[in-house]
């Protein structure tokens, strides 16, 4: 099958965060956006880093996703980031509330002002419209289409059972093919930490792996995150935190992520293997009592931000017989190639790279 413009390999995709600025505060907000937010990346910056990107192992990053906060906020800038990532030769998509789209007119001269973008990302639900009515998302499916671009739909639920967000997903499927439409768990985090009904638990951690680690987050103040999930809103360094713009070149940091292990365990196996990792290292009684159904970002997030359980799997990412684990489980479920990863194996008898 086909991947679509939204599904590439590993690294070869990188997010931005093109400000914290949002016309609406969504009470599910993981970032905490708004209208009164003044984060933002400088123009100067965006067009160093997008450069950056643009050059990484001679054009491997093929796609940058702009988001926010709502990147639509300030159109000229919008306009001016993405049309330097197309000039750079990247394919540009972006992430938007469709607030621009009160009407079918605005919804497309707004697109066909912002002539760069190869693909959008719609998102809607409860919490979305609580300010920005369904007849906006409509509006900029009908504008997209217009254009003949490709559309993703995402929607955030607490419960997939929910009334509202099943009526939502029907009205959708008569505007996209249902293929184009992503059903995520609202993160318990940021503005949701105060969401405390509807989450489904479950005694034992999804099975599945992330797809969210294959495309880096940059932030406005340079930090470079694995993923865009709730992780980010922890202060200090975990594993999933890849350096620092200001501090060190792109080339440098993504050579590194290539050969972070705790990273590449979830993009295996998801947390699970993590997991079962502090088990047997007898720190169980850190772990949390339920897991939300289908839902391995708030796993992350217990993992990371629980000190004795991230201080545990910043050792285990030098364990060579995790390294060699985690390098042949890419080798041979993902196809890719070792990129160093095998050389970060102490010996424990010589202490040289093996």
């Amino acid at each position: 099958m086909k991947k679509s413009i939204f599904e590439v390999p590993f690294l070869s995709a990188i997010g931005m965060i093109v400000t914290y600025k949002c016309p609406i505060a969504c009470a599910h907000c993981l970032l905490k956006c708004s209208p009164f937010r003044k984060e933002e990346i400088s123009l100067r910056n965006a067009r160093d880093w997008i450069s950056q990107v643009a050059l990484y192992r001679d054009g491997y990053i093929k796609m940058i996703s702009l988001t926010g906060g709502e990147p639509f906020f300030d159109m000229d800038r919008l306009k001016k980031i993405s049309s330097h990532a197309k000039n750079e030769g990247l394919v540009v998509t972006a992430v938007t509330n469709a607030f621009w789209a009160d009407t079918e007119k605005n919804a497309e001269k707004t697109l066909a002002n912002l002539d760069s973008l190869d693909a959008l990302a719609i998102s809607t639900d409860k919490h979305h419209q609580v300010r920005i009515p369904y007849r906006n998302i409509e509006n900029a499916i009908t504008a997209v289409q217009s254009a003949g671009l490709p559309c993703i739909i995402n929607i955030c639920t607490e419960d997939t059972a929910d009334p509202f967000y099943l009526a939502l997903l029907e009205k959708i499927k008569e505007r996209v093919h249902p293929d184009c439409i992503r059903t995520v768990t609202t993160f318990p985090f940021g503005r949701a930490e105060n969401i405390k009904r509807g989450y489904q638990l479950t005694p034992d951690p999804p099975k599945f792996a992330c797809g969210s680690c294959d495309a880096p987050v940059i932030f406005p103040n340079g930090r470079i995150t694995a993923c865009l999930g709730p992780v980010v809103d922890i202060p200090g360094n975990h594993p999933l935190v890849l350096g620092n713009l200001n501090d060190q070149p792109l080339s440098d940091i993504l050579a590194a992520a290539d050969r972070k292990a705790v990273m590449h365990a979830l993009r295996l196996w998801g947390p699970k293997k993590l997991i079962a990792s502090v088990e047997r290292a007898g720190l169980a009684k850190h772990l949390p009592e339920g897991y939300i159904r289908d839902n391995i970002c708030s796993i992350c997030h217990h993992l990371m931000n629980t000190p004795e359980l991230r201080e545990f799997l910043t050792v285990l990412e030098t364990d060579p017989e995790f390294i060699q684990l985690v390098t042949y489980g890419r080798m041979y479920f993902l196809d890719e190639p070792d990129n160093g990863m095998r050389r970060e194996i102490v010996c424990n008898s010589c202490g040289k790279l093996s």
